[in-house]
């Protein structure tokens, strides 16, 4: 009986041997290329606030730099555009010019991913005006292995989520 326990514990000594520093080299990876990918859309929607614009050779440089990673992601583009207008009301039937309440009506205009990449692919430009929102998010499409392997032991997700946003400062 005490060769059983002795045997257990090597087999259950060497597996823990071998997956410890593989975790561990496996959390630190997806840790750097997670920090990557933040960096490269950080510049990427920085300089399109600066710019006004996303031009063709912008996203596919972005592409290429997110892609040199090996690993697949998914990516929204979100560009909003706010809109303000007054509200006019007749003070009766036969005035002729409407007349200021006070108020004003805010509202948003989105264009999403499809058209903006439409938009690149027609024209190989897509402008934006000054003080346009345009957010990125970044997805993970599969997990690695080393975010398999921390989901499968201690039932923790470690997907992350990129996000930023922004306000397009000059068009």
């Amino acid at each position: 009986m005490n060769v059983f326990h002795k045997l257990f514990s090597i087999i259950i000594g060497s597996c823990l041997l071998f997956l410890l520093p593989f975790l561990y080299f496996s959390i630190n990876t997806d840790f750097v290329t997670d920090t990557f990918v933040e960096y490269q859309t950080k510049v990427f929607l920085d300089n399109i606030r600066e710019c006004g614009y996303i031009d063709e050779k912008q996203y596919v440089s972005y592409l290429i730099h997110i892609g040199s990673l090996g690993k697949c992601y998914q990516i929204h583009i979100d560009h909003t555009i706010l809109c303000y207008e007054p509200e006019y009301c007749f003070t009766s039937t036969q005035s002729k010019f409407p007349i200021f309440t006070g108020n004003v009506m805010a509202y948003s205009i989105h264009h999403y991913e499809d058209e903006i990449i439409s938009a690149l692919q027609t024209d190989g430009i897509y402008r934006m005006k000054q003080g346009d929102q345009i957010s990125i998010t970044v997805n993970k499409r599969l997990d690695t292995l080393g975010t398999r392997l921390i989901h499968t032991i201690f039932h923790k997700n470690y997907t992350k989520n990129i996000y930023y946003s922004g306000i397009v400062r000059s068009s």
